[in-house]
């Protein structure tokens, strides 16, 4: 599955010296990028690394916003599909 935001992402990333090829991991990369991200947002908004800081903080993240699309969770910490 090819997230919209992916096509952008891979389109910034093909260039000469890096082309994109098929079965290229680019579109994880993407999503390995958002996740990461979206942890260091997590931790950057509680202001520490403790797991339940991070779990209370993602499970009330509304729309951010990253390379392969936007992010929300419900409180179960549950992806919304947008």
């Amino acid at each position: 599955m090819v997230l919209p935001g992916s096509v952008l992402y891979l389109s910034v990333r093909s260039s000469p010296n890096h082309p994109v090829r098929p079965g290229c991991p680019c579109v994880f990369s993407a999503q390995g990028y958002d996740a990461i991200k979206v942890l260091g947002h997590a931790i950057e908004k509680g202001g520490t690394s403790k797991p339940i800081v991070i779990s209370i903080n993602l499970k009330f993240l509304k729309n951010w916003h990253g390379v392969t699309g936007s992010y929300s969770f419900t409180q179960r910490g549950d992806i919304i599909d947008i």
